[in-house]
């Protein structure tokens, strides 16, 4: 029994043993009752409290994790602050669904104290739920508190302050916007010197293409002509175009818009189509293949960021469809295509729907399905009841590729087949053809064989080494 037991009796490796051999609720029960009345004993706490705490967030027991966290920074003080990355990662997504302002904040403050330990696992993701749960205030104080200490870190390699920086960039240029609009005379110059402190080093050019963009409305003939030119400023000036529209249209600030704008920040996407009101028109295996290569298959770091982004798309063309510059016909194949990719997406994220729900409290363009926002919610007890895998399941196989997509599909991997074919003549080396987007790797469990294939546990191999 659990009271019995002298544990300063016991060896290290005797503990241990015994926790493996627990089940459920049991290895965290017994760290618990250890923690109150034996917090000498020499233990890999928290690895300990990773292992035993996950099967209590699966059953949402989220009060009983913060108990825990609570007393072991009571007991140790200091030491949750050098070790928190990985249980923030996976606390944070429950403190959002229950809007626990309370404990977001006094967590936020555990991560602004060491910003830099974080930063690999947690790095910008728990800044993109704040941002797409609409927590604007608070992204925004995160941003301006962790920027210069990951900036300045020497031990950290990349750049891992960058989308903080990028947050107060759009904050800032907000705020210029809104000036312009109220007849002030902004200067853009000055801009860009208080923004080079954020690595903002473009040249004035692109400053100025900004503010004019902010100061003018869009101008159709002139995108149109850009469009034909090729002009490397086109979609500079119309993601500025872009958050302006959301501003007005959805109060959505540019800290959120820019974001669903810049996946698709990349000009080879476009011009598949001759027309010039298919200009904009992404076949679905072109745009498929693009999401694709954004996202962290292995060690999912990035998929809350992923899914927005995605679900963010209608948005992105909704604007360019009011604005006459993609025609009716090529935005309803887009309309289709993004739904087929939000579709994807969904399988991809199954069993953790529900910490993408912010995306039924984004602007409605369409009426939501109120099963499909049931079945986001029903997913938080994925591991507590057994109907909702089934009721997912038989969700998700309702939708199915049109015959249209399947034929851009097969003509895209028969292209690509025929240019790798092409380029082995050169011995040059490739890549197989690229399925449609869809996720089959499992998510990767701590405890699971790491998918480097050293042979170790994963929390023991690549989870502890820097992703950027």
């Amino acid at each position: 029994m659990v009271q019995t037991i002298n544990w300063y009796e016991k060896e290290v490796d005797d503990i241990y043993d015994h926790f493996r051999k627990l089940k459920d609720n049991e290895p965290f029960l017994l760290l618990y009752h250890m923690l109150q009345t034996f917090p000498d004993l020499e233990i890999a706490w928290i690895d300990l409290f990773l292992d035993a705490g996950e099967h209590m967030l699966e059953e949402g027991r989220v009060s009983e994790i913060l108990d825990f966290i609570n007393l072991y920074r009571t007991t140790f003080p200091g030491d949750f602050e050098t070790e928190y990355e990985f249980v923030e990662t996976e606390l944070f997504p429950h403190l959002i669904y229950f809007n626990d302002i309370e404990n977001i904040r006094k967590h936020l403050e555990i991560i602004k104290s060491n910003p830099g330990r974080g930063c690999s696992i947690i790095g910008s993701n728990i800044l993109f739920q704040l941002i797409f749960n609409k927590y604007f205030d608070i992204a925004l104080e995160y941003s301006k508190a962790v920027w210069k200490p990951l900036s300045e870190a020497r031990d950290i390699t990349g750049l891992p302050e960058r989308e903080f920086c990028i947050s107060i960039y759009l904050d800032e240029l907000e705020k210029r916007y809104l000036q312009i609009k109220s007849g002030e005379s902004i200067r853009p110059d000055l801009f860009k010197k208080e923004m080079e402190e954020y690595g903002f080093d473009e040249e004035m050019e692109v400053f100025q293409i900004v503010f004019n963009s902010l100061s003018l409305p869009l101008d159709e003939k002139l995108i149109k002509s850009n469009i034909e030119n090729r002009s490397k400023d086109l979609l500079l000036s119309l993601n500025i175009q872009f958050i302006k529209y959301m501003r007005e249209e959805f109060n959505i600030p540019f800290l959120l818009s820019d974001r669903l704008w810049n996946i698709l920040q990349k000009y080879q996407l476009f011009g598949h189509e001759e027309s010039p009101e298919g200009f904009f028109y992404i076949p679905y295996p072109v745009l498929s293949d693009h999401i694709d290569e954004r996202f962290d298959s292995i060690f999912q770091l990035n998929d809350i960021e992923v899914f927005g982004k995605v679900f963010g798309l209608k948005y992105v063309y909704r604007f360019l469809h009011t604005n006459n510059l993609i025609n009716d016909h090529y935005y309803k194949l887009m309309e289709e295509n993004i739904h087929m990719l939000e579709y994807q997406s969904m399988v991809n994220a199954s069993e953790t729907l529900w910490r993408m729900k912010f995306v039924f409290n984004w602007p409605e363009l369409y009426v939501n399905d109120p099963y499909q926002m049931e079945i986001f919610s029903d997913t938080y007890r994925y591991f507590t009841d057994v109907t909702v895998k089934e009721n997912l399941n038989n969700y998700l196989k309702l939708s199915v590729f049109s015959e249209r997509i399947q034929e851009e599909i097969d003509s895209h991997n028969a292209n690509k087949k025929e240019k790798e074919s092409e380029d082995s003549h050169y011995n040059y080396d490739y890549s197989p053809p690229v399925i449609p987007y869809v996720n089959t790797m499992p998510k990767t469990g701590r405890n699971d064989p790491c998918p480097c294939g050293s042979g170790k546990k994963y929390k023991k191999c690549c989870l502890d080494k820097l992703v950027n």
